[in-house]
């Protein structure tokens, strides 16, 4: 009788403990997977919201551009709906941008309407000057968005962690 209550005893042990290291092994894989996958969603939101600044800045850069050549020889009308939606994505890149690049945004701004308002005189230089400087505006503002949009892509990279140090978290 004494012998079969230690098989029993030793079946329920190696039952208990292989239960138990199926319980810790589940919730082991379980939290890393569970990291795994959380880190994963946070690269593609990090992603998706590198991409929609960037086609902010583009939007922005490409109708300092537009207005530029538009309004080459001639003034724009202040209260024309292109000078309006250009105040628009000024305000939208302004607001969503580091202040760094804010700094570059005003200037784009400031330059590109200075030439496109101004009351276009037959002096060439004149306007030459002004447009110059906007272009220059413009090549500061897309090197400063490159370097950050590049800053930004590499920072999302190095996130990755040990795949040991599952219980930090």
């Amino acid at each position: 009788m004494a012998l079969e209550w230690v098989d029993v005893a030793d079946s329920a042990v190696k039952i208990g403990l292989g239960a138990l290291i199926t319980i810790v092994g589940g919730l082991i894989t379980l939290k890393l997977t569970h990291r795994h996958e959380i880190r994963k969603e946070a690269v593609a939101q990090g992603l998706r919201d590198i991409d929609k600044k960037t086609d902010r800045y583009i939007d922005f850069l490409s109708s300092s551009q537009f207005l530029m050549q538009k309004y080459l020889y001639e003034s724009c009308d202040p209260g024309g709906d292109d000078y309006t939606n250009y105040m628009r994505l000024h305000n939208i890149v302004s607001l969503t941008s580091s202040s760094e690049l804010r700094v570059y945004a005003f200037d784009t701004q400031a330059k590109v309407s200075q030439f496109i308002l101004l009351r276009k005189p037959n002096e060439i230089e004149v306007i030459d000057s002004c447009r110059d400087a906007a272009r220059n505006a413009v090549s500061m503002l897309q090197g400063a968005v490159s370097a950050e949009l590049l800053q930004d892509k590499a920072a999302l990279q190095s996130k990755q962690q040990a795949w040991w140090a599952f219980w930090r978290r």
